[in-house]
């Protein structure tokens, strides 16, 4: 897949961190567009509520919500209110590489199943000190220790939120997971993993030992919308991303998804979003 944050991080003239609010946000990173990410970006909301949408599954971000977005996730803005304020921070693994909570595995898997956490007040405060701290640091680099002192900030930050996930996962833990959760979570790992290449109900079912039948009524009951229509979501998502943050051609791209041919390719995307694939390249 194209390396969309790489060239957003080059065109933006980023070096290693950056931090911004969504009023600030530059405009080569649409909100409106999914974005494909090779880097970490912490989003804290201060205010306002929305909802995104994280590699097929989607959250609400609320006041005193801080999401977790990790190396090569799909992210897309589904939803803000015209209130909505909120806090990025964005850095590279490779800033990072050497801080050791970058080897809490634990920590990177409970991100990964929840990416989103709701905290405190007073979380929500130390953390805005957090931001405000990196941000001055980014805007001083000729400093000689500038970005020494970004890293221990970044990682500072980063140990209380590795603390939040800990605490917060305690918490679940004490209550037991149903099954239509296990069936939920099994099923959105799979899509992951799997589109656009498989698209067919029986492929997961299959993986899940369950019936496609049996597949499509849980998910249809627990998510409202069924098995194909987000198998058909993903596609899409996966595919903007490609035509937006890659200079592949329309045939390339379908052969690349596992599309019998560019004409098939095309008809499914007008489909789904109404325009051809070449008219959303053209898109701002």
């Amino acid at each position: 897949m194209a390396n969309g944050l790489s060239r957003q991080i080059q065109s933006l003239n980023i070096k290693n961190y950056a931090v911004f609010s969504n009023s600030k946000i530059p405009m080569e990173i649409p909100l409106n567009q999914p974005a494909y990410f090779r880097g970490v970006v912490l989003i804290l909301c201060v205010q306002g509520k929305g909802r995104l949408n994280i590699d097929m599954r989607e959250y609400l971000v609320e006041e005193n919500t801080v999401c977790t977005i990790l190396p090569n996730t799909i992210v897309l803005c589904t939803e803000a209110s015209d209130d909505l304020l909120f806090l990025s921070l964005l850095f590279t693994v490779d800033f990072i590489a050497e801080m050791p909570i970058i080897k809490d595995i634990s920590f990177v898997e409970k991100a990964k199943q929840y990416p989103t956490q709701q905290i405190s007040s007073k979380d929500t405060a130390d953390f805005i000190s957090y931001f405000s701290l990196i941000e001055r640091q980014n805007l001083n680099r000729q400093q000689k220790f500038a970005d020494k002192v970004a890293r221990g900030l970044i990682y500072s930050l980063c140990s209380e939120l590795v603390s939040i996930y800990h605490l917060q996962e305690t918490i679940k833990e004490d209550k037991p997971s149903s099954r239509q959760n296990e069936i939920l979570n099994q099923f959105f790992l799979l899509l992951r993993a799997h589109t656009p290449h498989r698209r067919e109900v029986s492929f997961y079912a299959d993986k899940m030992c369950l019936t496609p039948k049996y597949l499509s009524t849980k998910i249809k009951k627990i998510t409202k919308k069924s098995v194909f229509e987000w198998i058909n979501s993903a596609t899409i998502i996966k595919t903007k991303v490609l035509l937006k943050a890659s200079d592949k051609s329309i045939s390339q791209i379908s052969e690349e998804l596992s599309f019998p041919n560019p004409s098939f390719f095309s008809r499914f995307f007008k489909k789904h979003t109404g325009i051809t694939p070449n008219e959303y390249r053209k898109k701002n």
